[in-house]
């Protein structure tokens, strides 16, 4: 009886407050050779750049270093904290995610800057082998899809952060979400009142070898009264089945741009419609994939500038590992413009990527 005091005595003494479960985890992603070319050409002419300008050696995957610490808040809600920064080849590079998750039975809300659900999910139903080389649609949620570098209407990834998402739970297969954010800055004395909201909302199905999804966003930019702003409008609905011996996804989406700074009439300088088919097929420890989009994007204000787009992708990967794989990814992507007046670059990129990912 007294060793069994003794011992409780020992364990209480010794006993400390219960702390958070800390991971340490990421992904490296080397490419041993990436090359592409870029030919833009306007009125016949055309000038064209070989190789890539960045320093990211991300090939297929994201090279990110994530910290994630959860804790059981007991009654069945959970915290859950994440921070990762991606990693480029000169250092520690941009924020990625930074978010804190309260999960429980009715579902999970969480707060700060991640992927939303409006692009997380139309990547996941679109099959795209990969968004870092030519021939991706990642554009459609991100804005840039035929514009070039242009972002028209903003970012509907992660964008500035001050997101707030709630996911409902699992209802028979069915998962809703719907997010917002609001952020405002008033500078009346120098660049005047700024405001930026956004709104969306995503509705899912799985069963089985069937996956349904369905998205709307909308992003208001607003710059006082007097210089105006503008206004994004994003829509895809998709769905991926897999067949056993190979899973087909398929999506269709739509964004619209309206510029009305100056102060001036609305200008719509986006009016995109995006269609893709992917399909994925394994063959053990390979796994090829292939990947294509045909759009258009009608511009009311300059119909000599619409766009034409078309793209594919065609990819392999070698499984090492669940951790390690090697891969192969060619891409292409082609903007033309549909009148011979224009004063717009037509643009056909290419790129070729060859590496090995490892997630630990």
């Amino acid at each position: 009886m007294k060793k069994h005091l003794i011992a409780a005595a020992v364990a209480g003494a010794l006993a400390v407050p219960a702390m958070a479960q800390v991971t340490v985890s990421g992904t490296l992603d080397v490419a041993a050779y990436k090359t592409g070319k870029s030919t833009d050409t306007i009125a016949n002419t055309s000038t064209k750049t070989v190789g890539n300008a960045d320093n990211r050696q991300d090939g297929w995957s994201t090279s990110q270093l994530v910290f994630s610490a959860s804790e059981d808040l007991g009654g069945g809600l959970k915290a859950t904290a994440v921070y990762s920064n991606r990693i480029s080849d000169s250092a520690l590079g941009e924020d990625r995610d930074r978010y804190i998750d309260l999960s429980g039975g009715f579902g999970g809300i969480r707060i700060g800057r991640f992927n939303s659900a409006i692009s997380a999910s139309y990547l996941g139903l679109s099959g795209i082998p990969t968004t870092s080389p030519a021939g991706n649609t990642y554009g459609l949620v991100v804005g840039g899809m035929g514009q070039g570098a242009n972002t028209e209407g903003g970012n509907f990834e992660r964008g500035t952060g001050n997101m707030i998402q709630y996911t409902t739970p699992n209802m028979s297969g069915i998962v809703a979400t719907v997010g917002l954010r609001n952020s405002s800055t008033d500078v009346s004395g120098t660049t005047g009142k700024t405001k930026e909201t956004q709104t969306q909302a995503t509705l899912g199905y799985s069963a089985g070898p069937l996956a349904l999804g369905l998205g709307f966003g909308k992003r208001e930019n607003t710059v006082d009264n007097i210089t105006g702003g503008d206004d994004a409008d994003l829509m895809w609905v998709g769905g991926a089945y897999n067949l056993g011996m190979a899973k087909v996804h398929v999506t269709y989406g739509t964004r619209e741009h309206e510029d009305t700074s100056g102060g001036g009439a609305a200008v719509k300088d986006m009016d995109l419609t995006l269609t893709t088919i992917g399909v994925s097929v394994p063959l053990g420890a390979v796994t090829l994939k292939g990947f294509v989009y045909d759009g258009k994007d009608d511009r009311a204000a300059a119909a000599t500038d619409n766009v034409n787009l078309k793209g594919h992708q065609i990819a392999a990967q070698y499984a090492f590992s669940k951790r390690t794989f090697a891969y192969a990814v060619i891409g292409e992507s082609k903007t033309t413009r549909s009148g011979a007046a224009s004063t717009a670059a037509a643009n056909e990129t290419t790129n070729t990527h060859i590496g090995i990912s490892h997630s630990f």
